[in-house]
């Protein structure tokens, strides 16, 4: 039952189904783009299905960032399990973006300074730099969108956990998925400092 529960759910709330499509096509588009300046069309394939993959960071997020109900569960300890496991999949997703995102920024790091230096030297043009900066400034607009789902979803299940605490209910569970919870609040922070360098990357392309 819990492998069906938020795929039903979602299909209770429209919306968020076409938030899920569009950030899943848009994570394909962004992930075709620096597949295209790394590798041509090959490139752009594989970024399209890197991109594609990731996104699902996104859109998963954005269709579970609710409280998942007791009653769907024989037992409180079901239910807190249920918790764990949707907090193990997003940390998974997040750690998954984390390792790609890192290769993207130290890529985009080394051409920006390539191409900030050829401009210095009048041998690229204002437009070759203002399409670096939008290339940039797309990822970290994607990037920022998982952050702020990554913390939708943070915030729901501490509730979980602040309110069994309330209930005298510091079952082992509870310690378990506190865990977890941490674990995705390292995966964030480490997200918020690649966004934050790329947002220095980007003025580096700002003429």
């Amino acid at each position: 039952p819990r492998f069906f529960s938020w795929r039903v759910e979602l299909f209770h709330h429209p919306q968020r189904i076409l938030v899920c499509i569009n950030l899943f096509l848009l994570s394909s588009l962004a992930g075709a783009g620096l597949g295209y300046l790394a590798g041509g069309e090959k490139g752009a394939i594989a970024g399209a299905i890197v991109g594609a993959t990731l996104g699902g960071v996104g859109g998963y997020n954005w269709g579970r960032a609710v409280a998942l109900k007791k009653e769907s569960y024989k037992s409180q300890e079901d239910y807190y399990r249920a918790n764990i496991s949707e907090m193990q999949s997003l940390q998974k997703k997040a750690a998954t973006e984390n390792a790609v995102l890192a290769k993207e920024v130290a890529q985009m790091d080394a051409e920006s300074k390539s191409l900030a230096q050829a401009y210095a030297n009048k041998q690229a043009t204002t437009a070759q730099m203002k399409h670096k900066l939008a290339q940039i400034e797309k990822r970290r607009s994607i990037v920022a969108q998982q952050i702020a789902r990554i913390t939708d979803e943070i915030t729901v299940r501490r509730q979980v956990v602040a309110d069994a605490k309330k209930s005298k209910k510091n079952t082992k569970e509870i310690v378990a998925l506190d865990q977890e919870i941490q674990k995705l609040v390292s995966e964030k922070s480490r997200l918020e400092a690649q966004n934050k360098k790329l947002k220095e990357i980007s003025v580096r392309c700002t003429v």
